[in-house]
Parts: structure tokens; C-alpha cells; sequence
């Protein structure tokens, strides 16, 4: 299946021409749905950057870090730790320079410490983002692999409070697609409300 024949298949679960427009958007919401949730084997990536600043910009297409380490040299892996630990680390060693030993991830940027006191080959391993769709990319492992998670996601995104729909194909036969849905609390029990309501005078 590739990506015309994806949106054709939506369509006809839909059986709605006036929606025809937004099947993009639904597919657009579905793909990022799953950058936000999947981590996959396919989602795996390596990128080379030269490091020579505390600072450094991560690639586009990045959603989490799996391991970064020098390649220069002694090959050594940098730990990973919070913004927090790195200011202890730069206070406690007067923030001098040297061959990083850890990183952070800071507001879309790889952040060494210590400074690199010279230029680092560092290699990047990370989960990045699943190749969106569109006219001129017309496939990914996602809809080559499993084409029932695009179709599932746009009619889930179509239907966002719903757990399932009918839909009719060829020859009027209903067919139920179903998802799972967050379950909604129930509001408080009356009695429960009224003490809560005096506690708090609202």
C-alpha cells in the first residue's frame, strides 16, 4: 500500500465525500501520535557531528537519546545527565574545559560538559522521527509493515470520543473498527460534592 491508496482505503471507511480534504490532517495527527508513544527498532538512527562548543544543535528529526560517545580517540560513550548535575559538575571543577564526559539535552540542543576544549567526532544514536507521508514520499516501515495502524489512527482521530465505529464497504456490509479510549472519571457522588464544596467555600 503507499500513501494515494492509504488515503483512498480512509476514504471509503469514511464514506464521506466532504471530508475528503482533511484525511491529510488525520494522517498528520496519527503520525504524530506515534512519535510521541512508539519507539522502534526502525525508528533507530545515527548522525556524526563535530562537537567544539557546549552547545549542540540536535538533528531535525530527533526524539530521544539512545547513546552518544566520542568517536575520535578512545571511542569513550558520554553519560547522560540532568541540567542540574551538569552546573554542579562546571561549579565544582571551575568550569574549565576539557574532553566532554557527559551530556544533557537542553531545549533542543546537546549540552557537553565539560566545554570541548578542541573538536570532537561524536556519534549519535537516537530514536528519530517515523518519515511522514506525503505526494512525494509515498511510503515508511510504518505503512509498509502495519497499514491497519494508518488506518486505525485516522478514523481514532476522526473520532477521538469514541471507542468504535460502524462503517459501511462495498455491498453495505458493517463493519466495526474499535480503539481504546481513556476512561473518563466519574464526577463525585453528590453527598461527596456538597463536603467538597463547603471545604473549599466555592
Amino acid at each position: 500500500m503507499n500513501y494515494s491508496e492509504l488515503k483512498t482505503n480512509i476514504a471509503d471507511y469514511l464514506n464521506r465525500s466532504d471530508l475528503t480534504s482533511q484525511i491529510d490532517i488525520f494522517i498528520d495527527t496519527t503520525e504524530a501520535e506515534l512519535n510521541r508513544k512508539v519507539r522502534d527498532k526502525d525508528m533507530i538512527k545515527r548522525a556524526t557531528a563535530t562537537a567544539d562548543a557546549q552547545y549542540l544543535t540536535l538533528p531535525d528529526d530527533w526524539l530521544e537519546v539512545i547513546n552518544v560517545e566520542i568517536q575520535s580517540g578512545d571511542f569513550s560513550p558520554l553519560l547522560h545527565q540532568s541540567m542540574e548535575s551538569l552546573d554542579v559538575f562546571r561549579k565544582a571543577n571551575d568550569d574549565s574545559s576539557g574532553q566532554p564526559k557527559y551530556f544533557a539535552i537542553v531545549d533542543g540542543t546537546l549540552e557537553l560538559a565539560p566545554t570541548p576544549d578542541t573538536s570532537y567526532t561524536l556519534q549519535l544514536t537516537y530514536y528519530g522521527k517515523i518519515t511522514a507521508l506525503s505526494d512525494s514520499n509515498t511510503s515508511n516501515f510504518v505503512l509498509a509493515s502495519h497499514p491497519d495502524v494508518y488506518l486505525y489512527g485516522a478514523l481514532k482521530h476522526k473520532y477521538p470520543n469514541r471507542n468504535q465505529i460502524t462503517v459501511k464497504t462495498d455491498g453495505d456490509v458493517e463493519t466495526i473498527i474499535a480503539w481504546d479510549v481513556p476512561d473518563v472519571p466519574e464526577p463525585p457522588p453528590e453527598s461527596e460534592w456538597a463536603s467538597i464544596k463547603e471545604e473549599y467555600d466555592l
